[in-house]
């Protein structure tokens, strides 16, 4: 499961060049290095890195994308079991914060 790390923590991390910060749609990554999960092309591919950082109001607004992208799609189609599993993915990352809150 991912950690929480408080605001004040990462500030201070970005300060010394410990870690970077990189804008995401579920966030931020603070990872220094290239990203090897994003080639995945998957939005959930964040949620089991440890460098990323999850912005609960973003996750529901991606949610609600997903949720409204997921509906066009036809259910028996590849791209359709892709995207809904990962649909999936984001509301149990969603739940899991809404359980730590």
């Amino acid at each position: 499961p991912p950690h929480i790390i408080k605001r004040e923590e990462i500030i201070k991390k970005f300060k010394e060049g410990i870690i970077a910060y990189t804008p995401t749609p579920l966030g931020a990554c603070l990872s220094t290095t290239q990203c090897n999960k994003r080639a995945l092309r998957a939005v959930s591919a964040c949620i089991d890195c440890d460098k990323a950082v999850i912005k609960p109001s973003k996750l529901e607004n991606t949610i609600i994308h997903f949720e409204s992208f997921v509906k066009t799609l036809q259910p028996s189609s590849i791209e359709y079991k892709f995207e809904h599993e990962q649909l999936l993915d984001l509301k149990r990352m969603q739940n899991y914060i809404r359980r730590r809150q």
